[in-house]
């Protein structure tokens, strides 16, 4: 049988992503659960888990109620129960959620239990309840989150709106399923409908060009978000908001009249997006 993901974020008392902190992955009866590496099973980790930058732990469950107990730094510790349960259509285990706004709720109130020194355990959702409702959303303790880079030098022609290959990713979260960067390496893909934050920074490998350069992000064939910039600067930063349906697509496009193909900085063109709640 697969193992389910864990999605734990751990996060500080302010609920911005704890670095470093310690997750503890305990069964509902008390005592340390068997964290694995990979979905197969074969190999265990150390428990408890260290949370990367982000707040994330990488490792996976069998089916079961479980509670995390975080610690960051001076803090006290706080606790947030999770349960791995099958996915609706019988797909591969997953770590089940309820609605982002309902979890968001209870998880800032742990949170704030934890700052002002009480001791908590707080339910956030069960899996059987949340399938049931159709609802199997990562966006309380991991939003789904994804940045996308590229990892060389693109060339954009004049005068020609042109959207930007993203052929590389810092992240893709939490299932590695928004982007590909090889087929339609262009775009980020909407698997969960919701409100997302989105955003993209571009730069062009030289100062030199003359005329316009403007970067667009569209969603669809729409354009939500622009920044333009005059010639002799050669970088800047769009951002948007909007409400995603599943399979809707965003792309960052790019456009410039120098007179002649432009690269772009492979170090400095990225787009990313953050779940914010349904």
């Amino acid at each position: 049988m697969a193992r389910a993901e864990i999605p734990v974020v751990a996060l500080g008392p302010q609920g911005t992503p704890a670095g470093g902190a310690s997750v503890q992955i305990n069964v509902l009866a008390g005592g340390a659960a068997t964290v694995y590496a990979a979905r197969s099973g074969a190999t265990t980790l150390a428990n408890p888990l260290t949370a990367d930058a982000y707040g994330n732990v990488a490792g996976y469950v069998e089916r079961g109620t479980y509670v995390a107990v975080i610690t960051y730094l001076a803090n006290p510790p706080y606790s947030v129960e999770f349960d791995a349960a099958p996915a609706a259509d019988g797909s591969i285990d997953e770590l089940w959620l309820p609605d982002g706004i309902v979890t968001g709720a209870k998880l800032a109130a742990a949170i704030k239990d934890a700052a002002a020194g009480v001791s908590s355990t707080r339910k956030l959702g069960t899996g059987a309840t949340d399938a049931a409702a159709g609802d199997h959303s990562h966006s309380a303790l991991q939003p789904r989150q994804a940045r996308v880079t590229r990892s060389t030098t693109q060339l954009i022609p004049n005068a020609a709106i042109t959207p930007v290959q993203f052929t590389a990713e810092a992240f893709d979260l939490p299932a590695d399923n928004q982007h590909d960067n090889v087929t339609n390496n262009t775009r980020l893909t909407c698997v969960e409908a919701g409100f997302y934050t989105i955003g993209a920074t571009w730069q062009w490998s030289t100062a030199s060009l003359v005329g316009s350069r403007i970067a667009y992000i569209y969603h669809g064939a729409t354009q939500i978000g622009e920044d333009w910039r005059p010639g002799g600067q050669i970088g800047g930063m769009a951002s948007a908001a909007d409400r995603l349906a599943v399979g809707d697509i965003v792309e960052l496009r790019v456009w410039e009249d120098s007179g002649v193909t432009a690269g772009l900085n492979l170090a400095l063109a990225a787009l990313w997006w953050v779940r914010g709640g349904a």
